[in-house]
């Protein structure tokens, strides 16, 4: 249930990534975002805590602002492995994984 509700989340995250930021391109449409979402929501389920236990030193450094890398690396692995999603600017990277940290970040509280 959980790994459907990090799907979900993930989507709706590229989702309003693609509305906002002008270097965020998802082509397609719902199937997109449901596939970005898969691929997302495996990589922060195998990835993440693995990435986040070998940097927690540099986590614990940063108060916690080494997350952001952390969740750009694994945009950014996205954005290789899908042709539909397209970031165009290391800005646009860094923007789009603050609105993913934020809407996963939702996902706690509810």
């Amino acid at each position: 249930m959980l790994f459907l509700a990090r799907i979900l989340t993930s989507g709706l995250a590229l989702f309003i990534a693609d509305k906002l930021i002008g270097d965020v391109s998802i082509k397609g449409g719902f199937e997109s975002y449901l596939v970005g979402g898969i691929v997302l929501g495996l990589l922060f389920t195998l990835l993440r805590p693995i990435l986040k236990f070998f940097a927690s030193p540099l986590t614990f450094i940063t108060f916690g602002l080494f997350n952001i890398v952390i969740v750009a690396s694994l945009v950014w692995l996205a954005d290789k492995f899908l042709a539909q999603v397209e970031i165009s600017s290391l800005m646009g990277l860094i923007l789009s994984s603050i609105i993913i940290e934020i809407v996963s970040g939702l996902l706690v509280f509810i």
